[in-house]
């Protein structure tokens, strides 16, 4: 049975230590899915994920060999200058690889940057459930543009 929670809405549990946020995503996956789970992320912050009412995406890298995926992020409202870099990266525990997020200030209010990071974070997580939803021939697809 389950029970839900009272809470509407997703909670980031840690704190940024000055600059730098250190994010573990609650996600378990194999290596090879992991890199398919990559190739997915820079196709949708290339494309239709780098342009939000809150974020825009102005660079994606990807880093097979290092299980890693770089993002440039904007924050709005562009008046604030508010910049930072979102790394993604795999790291191997128990067997499975656990997705590790560390979000990085480059510019802008130190508080105004802790408020409007979530909107992206959120996107990303909610880019982690959709792939668990996505059926095994659409993740196949990710093989081929890595």
């Amino acid at each position: 049975m389950i029970t839900p929670s009272l809470e509407r809405k997703w909670k980031l549990h840690k704190k940024p230590k000055g600059n730098v946020w250190e994010i573990p995503m609650p996600l378990r996956v194999t290596k090879e899915e992991a890199l398919l789970l990559l190739a997915y992320l820079k196709e949708y912050y290339s494309g239709a994920g780098s342009e939000k009412t809150s974020f825009r995406v102005m660079s994606v890298s990807m880093k097979p060999e290092e299980m890693t995926i770089v993002m440039e992020i904007f924050l709005t409202p562009a008046e604030a200058g508010i910049t930072q870099e979102v790394e993604c990266t795999f790291h191997k525990s128990d067997g499975r690889y656990i997705l590790h997020v560390v979000v990085t200030r480059k510019s802008g209010d130190l508080n105004l940057w802790q408020d409007r990071s979530y909107s992206f974070l959120d996107d990303l997580r909610k880019q982690l459930l959709l792939w668990r939803s996505l059926p095994q021939e659409e993740r196949e697809k990710y093989r081929l543009e890595q």
